[in-house]
């Protein structure tokens, strides 16, 4: 697949620019895209895919999940809204709602998704040792699956010649709100998490069917075009010759 990089300095119209005639990558397809050399080692991508914490209603203890499944919070038009809401330490706020709807999607069917958020402040936020990372439940949430952990670490420690990464989180737990932020893949010591705020972003994605059907399509009627304009100018040099 071939993939593109859509940046602005604000975060919204980056993803925007994007959806024009693309479908943004969440986290697991920009690391499989960055498995497959479609996207380089050297670039922080932005991602769709959420961390986000809070209590379920009905619920007692908080909850951090991770997220890769289309919300109206990672949408243009949602990023604007917790821009202007304000951020709580560079986290949007998210509807208690919503956030019902996933923590029970995700326990029911995707567990490996859900921490308990008192268990995440128990984990450092810092990079680690690649041995540790392999079983580390935010690197096995954030990858969506222990299937892709040890190639992506293998991958990374060759990349950067290192034998840690860096995994990031925030204390947000808040009492107003249950609270987001979009998922990065990032360079370096700054390689995967959760910790940037709602500010700029460059996010990758892949061209429609439908946009890479009208650009073919445009493309085939230029051709047409271009035959005919020069069976008229052979016509017209016929005649000149007569």
């Amino acid at each position: 697949m071939k993939v593109e990089l859509f940046h602005h300095d604000r975060i919204e119209q980056a993803l925007a620019n994007c959806q024009k005639k693309h479908t943004a990558l969440y986290m697991p397809q920009a690391v499989d895209a960055r498995l497959e050399g479609e996207l380089p080692w050297n670039r922080f991508i932005t991602t769709p895919s959420l961390v986000v914490t809070g209590i379920p209603t009905g619920e007692k203890e908080a909850f951090t999940i991770y997220w890769h499944q289309q919300t109206d919070f990672a949408t243009p038009y949602g990023l604007q809204q917790a821009n202007m809401q304000g951020l709580v330490n560079g986290a949007g706020r998210f509807p208690q709602i919503m956030f019902d709807t996933i923590y029970a999607l995700a326990a029911a069917q995707h567990q490996h998704l859900v921490i308990p958020h008192r268990k995440l402040l128990e984990l450092p936020s810092d990079p680690i040792n690649i041995k540790d990372a392999e079983k580390d439940p935010r690197v096995i949430a954030i990858l969506d699956g222990q299937a892709r952990v040890a190639r992506y670490l293998q991958a990374h420690a060759k990349a950067y010649n290192k034998d840690e990464i860096g995994i990031w989180h925030a204390n947000d737990l808040n009492k107003n709100s249950p609270l987001a932020r979009l998922l990065f893949l990032g360079v370096g010591s700054l390689s995967l998490g959760g910790l940037s705020g709602l500010g700029g972003g460059r996010f990758a994605g892949v061209r429609n069917a439908s946009a890479e059907g009208t650009q073919n399509l445009e493309k085939e009627i230029e051709s047409i075009g271009d035959k005919h304009i020069k069976a008229l100018e052979l016509l017209e040099r016929s005649r000149l010759r007569k």
